[in-house]
């Protein structure tokens, strides 16, 4: 099968209506609505199905025109912070990071951000996407490697198990994903909201190739990798089950749910910078 070499854009008009998938269930099928813009909205779902009828309705049925990749994965500062330092945009543009104005925000849009290719936000949407871009080089016969990382409270989407079914369903031994495994999520422990472990055993059970190491060891984390890489050809997706301390090297934010979204200022940032200074080799 030859590859598509042509990027097609797409402007779709809409008059937005009562009912879905147009309406918003949780507001008596009314339309959805930007709460900022006050403009109407329409679903991801509406969108796909408009492309994919009139993709199928011009090209009739060319397997070509089969698959549609829509986005990536969400960024987190440290994402950002290697976009600037590869030459995307400038490294001082990060000090504007979620302040009013800034194109530099907490879930970042691919609207504007070089570097960036989807908006995306829900846990659970960066690994099926990065399946389906294995799975887009495996039809290709493409020999690149694809990588993705999730937390490990994006562990009890449905979506990450989904992906991990057809993975190995398809033998998509080109997928590497790596789970940092650092015991807290959003609001309260892993194991006290839906607990994980035995973690290595689910994802031998799905069929993948898993690889559990000490995620603050870098020396064990390159042996992993390399044996991620060597495993391509077997058949296997990989896992790496990366154990790590959320906080690392700061005494007051090992292992505390608090600074899963809290930010260090004035006196406690100082501290903590003091405390990583200290810990370097």
């Amino acid at each position: 099968m030859e590859p598509i070499k042509n990027r097609y854009e797409f402007v779709i008009l809409f008059d937005v209506e009562n009912g879905n998938p147009n309406g918003d269930p949780d507001a008596g099928n009314m339309p959805r609505t930007d709460p900022e813009t006050g403009c109407g909205l329409v679903t991801d779902v509406c969108l796909k199905r408009k492309i994919r009828n009139y993709v199928q309705m011009v090209k009739e049925g060319d397997p070509r025109y089969g698959i549609y990749i829509c986005e990536n994965e969400p960024l987190n500062r440290l994402d950002r912070r290697a976009l600037a330092e590869s030459g995307f945009f400038p490294v001082e543009e990060l000090l504007t990071h979620c302040q009013n104005g800034s194109r530099l925000s907490g879930h970042v849009s691919h609207k504007g951000v070089p570097g960036v290719e989807a908006s995306t936000g829900s846990l659970g949407q960066g690994m099926p996407m990065a399946m389906g871009m294995a799975m887009t080089a495996k039809l290709n016969h493409e020999t690149h490697r694809v990588y993705c990382i999730i937390g490990d409270g994006e562990c009890d989407e449905g979506a990450i198990w989904e992906s991990a079914l057809i993975a190995h369903q398809y033998r998509l031994d080109n997928f590497i994903v790596t789970i940092d495994f650092n015991k807290i999520q959003s609001l309260a422990p892993v194991e006290e909201t839906i607990a994980l472990e035995p973690l290595d055993e689910k994802w031998r059970a799905f069929g993948w190739h898993v690889i559990r190491v000490d995620g603050h060891d870098h020396e064990a984390l390159h042996r992993a990798y390399d044996e991620a890489r060597a495993a391509m050809g077997g058949g296997k997706p990989v896992v790496v089950i990366a154990d790590t301390v959320k906080g690392k090297g700061v005494s007051f934010m090992e292992n505390s749910v608090l600074w899963h979204y809290r930010t260090a200022r004035g006196e406690e940032y100082e501290a903590a910078r003091n405390e990583l200074e200290a810990g370097k080799p």
